[in-house]
Order: C-alpha cells, then sequence, then structure tokens
C-alpha cells in the first residue's frame, strides 16, 4: 500500500548531481532531506532513500554552493539554485537557474574547493563555457 505524502511547509527542488536524479526537501527550519527520484509521473514522485554515504558525499559537494546570489556589474543580483552538479575532466560545475523562474537562462559556474569552504567562480573563456555547456546538454537535455 502507498500513501500520498505532502510536505506543506518544505520547499521541493530537484536536480542533478551527475547521473542520480535527486530531491532536496528543505524544512522552514533550515533542516535537509534528500532523496533518489526513481520514477514520475505528472503528479507522482517515487523517492527512495539513497543511503547515508552517498547523501553525505552528495551533500558536502552542494550544501554550500546549492542556492547563490550571483552578482554581476551594473545589474541587480539574480537568487540561483542548483539544477545540475557535474564533472567536466577533472573540475566540477554547476548548472544553475534564476530561483522565481522567470528566466530560464542556465547559468554554468566552477566549483573551487570542498566542502563548507566551497566556493564558485565564473567561467570566463568562451572556449571552456562551450566545452561545458556542450556537456551539460549531452547528458541532460533528454530531461529538459
Amino acid at each position: 500500500m502507498s500513501y500520498l505524502v505532502n510536505f506543506d511547509k518544505m520547499e521541493q527542488h530537484a536536480f542533478f548531481y551527475e547521473e542520480a536524479h535527486l530531491l532536496l526537501l528543505v524544512s522552514n527550519r533550515s533542516r535537509k532531506f534528500l532523496f533518489l527520484i526513481q520514477g514520475m509521473d505528472e503528479q507522482t514522485l517515487m523517492l527512495e532513500d539513497p543511503g547515508e554515504l552517498f547523501e553525505n558525499q552528495v551533500r558536502d559537494a552542494i550544501d554550500a554552493i546549492f542556492f547563490v546570489e550571483l552578482i554581476e556589474q551594473d545589474r541587480p543580483p539574480k537568487n540561483l539554485i542548483l539544477g545540475a552538479f557535474f564533472p567536466v575532466d577533472d573540475q566540477e560545475y554547476g548548472a544553475y537557474y534564476e530561483r522565481d523562474g522567470k528566466d530560464n537562462t542556465i547559468y554554468f559556474l566552477q566549483a573551487i574547493g570542498q566542502g563548507e569552504s566551497k566556493t564558485l567562480e565564473a567561467v570566463d573563456d568562451p572556449s571552456e563555457y562551450q566545452k561545458i555547456a556542450d556537456v551539460f546538454m549531452s547528458r541532460y537535455e533528454s530531461l529538459l
């Protein structure tokens, strides 16, 4: 038997960590819960516990950079949220979108460091940016 479960006071954020499709639930008390999305239809997500080791690995990689504020010169700040976290060669990158969903622009940022000290840097080199965009599209285009 299965039941419909609804968390009224939690934000729900689906994203990709490499090839894994995940759901992060964030409570109004700042608690976070991570689930593996095993399947979905129009109104239902089938979730699974990813296991403690995998959850710790993912949380170490993304917690410090999941919600970010992008500050560009002469523009108002944008609140971004992680849509995908993936490697390209020996580097890690995040694909971000605006949290309010007003714009479909994808922002690629390079992750630097580990754990809570992890930071993000803009990808300024056009050929590097194109390579990252190509890897992103080859991995996730069919899921967008």
